[in-house]
């Protein structure tokens, strides 16, 4: 799959890792917090190692801050409305963490109050994957996603809202998708699954969602949008 949203790593330390934290422990039983940190103390003070391939990779990750745009969000309302739906509710969960992730934009006021809005899941429609905290970046740092993912949507957007409104439709609306790579189609997410996501991410019930999808952006000459953003330092 294609990425789009992944970012990479901001104001790294001296051990590799992020000086702000990277991700938030979600509530986890006692006992596995006391393994966790059983083990780390068992291994011992950690020592620098050399860059692996993945960090390189991330590297290589665009930087967020670099890509804020706010005459785009501006001037575009109808296609942002139209992100936000195919995002958020018109996607799969393709994988998830056991923690939220953190924004790249210093001093981020609305994710520093309430850390779940970063996410913890990977979505996905089959043929682009994102973080679930992508949606995050446009609304308050509007940030601006590339033009090739632009006109994916755009040119996929009815479609699936047509293929949401079939799936739910079997299941009364109950139930998360989660994506199956191997048959390349969504499947019912197991129970126990979706409670946990439920509970610790920003997904919703398509009958718990008080917005229907909107219309469909033409000609992208949306007119303006009064101008909204987080106002967070960037670095």
């Amino acid at each position: 799959m294609r990425e789009i949203g992944f970012w990479r790593d901001a104001r790294p330390s001296g051990n590799g890792r992020s000086s702000s934290d990277r991700t938030l422990f979600l509530q986890q039983p006692r006992e596995y917090v006391q393994a966790v940190l059983l083990k780390s103390k068992s291994m011992g003070p950690r020592q620098p190692a050399a860059p692996s391939p993945k960090e390189d990779d991330d590297m290589e990750r665009p930087d967020p801050t670099a890509l804020v745009d706010h005459g785009w969000f501006m001037t575009h309302s109808s296609l942002v409305s139209m992100l936000e739906w195919y995002l958020v509710d018109g996607a799969f969960v393709e994988s998830h963490e056991l923690a939220y992730s953190y924004c790249r934009f210093r001093k981020c006021s609305p994710s520093t109050q309430d850390p779940k809005i970063m996410g913890a899941c990977t979505m996905t429609d089959g043929v682009y994957c994102w973080p679930e905290g992508y949606w995050h970046y446009i609304r308050y740092h509007h940030v601006r996603p590339p033009q090739d993912f632009l006109d994916h949507v755009t040119a996929n957007y009815r479609r699936a809202i047509l293929a949401a409104k079939a799936l739910n439709r079997e299941h009364d609306n109950q139930v998360l998708w989660l994506w199956n790579a191997e048959l390349r189609q969504p499947v019912p997410m197991p129970s126990a699954t979706q409670e946990w996501i439920l509970e610790h991410t920003t997904l919703q019930l398509l009958g718990a969602q008080k917005k229907n999808p909107p219309m469909e952006s033409r000609g992208w000459d949306c007119g303006l949008r009064a101008p909204s953003y987080c106002g967070c330092v960037i670095s």
